[in-house]
């Protein structure tokens, strides 16, 4: 029952976490709030930076307070965020909305793939983990393609904010459906310890190992260049092609 239950709530809980309308607009929508471009791709570095500051603590929150309530309050997260979102009015509500995405982030960070694993392994089918893996992932894909396919048609009726209202909806479905998760065996013993001396320890490394920080960086900048590049699209769009 457990697993059944959960691998087909996570593949519908990541189809609602990406059902996201207005994601082709955004920086577009961002732009118009802040009037500078800066500004609104500043929205999304503030989302980034926030997901790698809580990416430590809500990882120990998981193992504290179990993987179901993790994703709950995660999808509490994402539907506070894009409300800011939708709110918009100022830079500042926006950038609070990135803080909050930043947080969900990090609460689905590994802990949605531990939920998955940790559901199997109860059922003694964790051998099967990569490939249920690979169908639950899809589901982001799928809700990627249709939001943007109903944005396109929407916009031509509505305004940018009013697809981010439209967004809220499949977040707040998305946070109902997390509690109806099963919260699976623990399969693991929690050690209790402190946060802050593991991030002493990594930062430590870091500072010692060459290579780490050279992976790191082309990581680092690769990625920023790269989503940069993805978000600013619309504009580039928006702005020279006509």
């Amino acid at each position: 029952m457990t697993i059944h239950r959960n691998i087909k709530l996570i593949g519908w809980l990541n189809f609602c976490n990406d059902f996201r309308i207005y994601s082709a607009i955004a920086v577009l929508y961002f732009t118009q709030v802040t009037g500078s471009f800066a500004l609104g791709l500043g929205v999304f570095s503030i989302g980034k930076i926030a997901s790698a500051i809580f990416e430590v603590p809500t990882g120990v929150l998981s193992d504290f307070v179990g993987r179901r309530m993790t994703v709950v309050l995660g999808q509490a997260s994402s539907v506070l965020a894009i409300i800011c979102y939708a709110i918009g009015g100022s830079f500042t509500f926006l950038a609070i909305g990135a803080i909050l995405e930043g947080l969900s982030s990090a609460f689905f960070s590994g802990n949605n793939s531990a939920l998955l694993y940790d559901s199997l392994k109860e059922e003694g089918q964790e051998e099967h983990y990569s490939e249920h893996e690979g169908k639950t992932s899809s589901m982001f894909q799928v809700a990627l393609g249709i939001s943007a396919l109903i944005g396109s048609f929407t916009l031509g009726f509505e305004s940018f904010q009013f697809l981010f209202w439209l967004s809220v909806i499949p977040q707040v479905v998305g946070f109902i459906l997390a509690f109806r998760l099963i919260e699976p065996k623990r399969h693991y013993e929690v050690i209790q310890t402190n946060v802050f001396s593991h991030l002493k320890e990594a930062l430590k490394k870091f500072k010692e190992n060459a290579k780490l920080r050279t992976l790191s960086f082309a990581q680092i900048f690769g990625y920023g260049i790269g989503e940069s590049m993805h978000e600013f699209s619309p504009a580039f769009f928006a702005t020279l092609w006509p």
